[in-house]
């Protein structure tokens, strides 16, 4: 794996950390400009699945990190399959690996934000961005990692699913998917729980 070196915007932000970007042809230069040219490129999904294994490959070492973009699957059910088998297997040291999850499209008050944040426990989403914003968020997150309170809004599943989206989202269908999320989440020092039913539903 090659370690990322950054171009202008984003040089030294992951000071010579192995990076992976899991993107598409059509995507991939918005990534080289964040990240730089020498990253780990990977663009079909067909070289990232199964995708639990392929990322508990990433978690083997420390100091890992991987971007997943949603378009890089043919379909968002793979993503969502993946990620819970990858945060449910009690062998992996998930904390060796930072996952970025980029999902332009969606915006708050999607079942797929929600999972991310509830069920995996990423906060470095990147969501509601196109170009050349989506540059901008790259850096921004990659230089300063998200906590958990700043993606807390995402969980509100009694939202409508599914807001404003691009043509390209709308064209995928997504599988159903159903889990009992409980999120333990620090405010005001006091550790509370709070209990989720997340249903992806397939877009119309």
């Amino acid at each position: 794996m090659c370690n990322a070196q950054m171009q202008e915007s984003g040089e030294g932000i992951l000071n010579g950390k192995a990076i992976t970007v899991l993107t598409t042809p059509e995507r991939v230069d918005y990534y080289r400009i964040a990240v730089g040219d020498l990253a780990d490129f990977r663009l079909s999904a067909h070289e990232t699945l199964p995708l639990d294994c392929f990322l508990a490959n990433l978690a083997a070492e420390p100091g890992e990190t991987v971007i997943i973009d949603e378009a890089h699957f043919e379909g968002v059910s793979q993503l969502v399959e993946g990620l819970a088998r990858y945060v449910d297997n009690p062998l992996i040291t998930h904390d060796n690996l930072r996952c970025i999850v980029v999902s332009s499209y969606r915006e708050p008050g999607d079942r797929f934000l929600s999972f991310l944040v509830g069920y995996c426990w990423i906060a470095d989403v990147i969501y509601a961005t196109s170009a050349p914003g989506l540059v901008d968020e790259l850096v921004s997150v990659l230089k300063t990692p998200r906590s958990r309170l700043d993606v807390y809004h995402l969980l509100e599943p009694c939202l409508p699913t599914y807001g404003q989206q691009d043509a390209a989202i709308q064209a995928q269908r997504l599988e159903p998917f159903s889990q009992r999320v409980v999120v333990p989440c620090e405010m005001a020092g006091t550790e509370m729980g709070l209990t989720l039913d997340i249903k992806l539903e397939p877009l119309s």
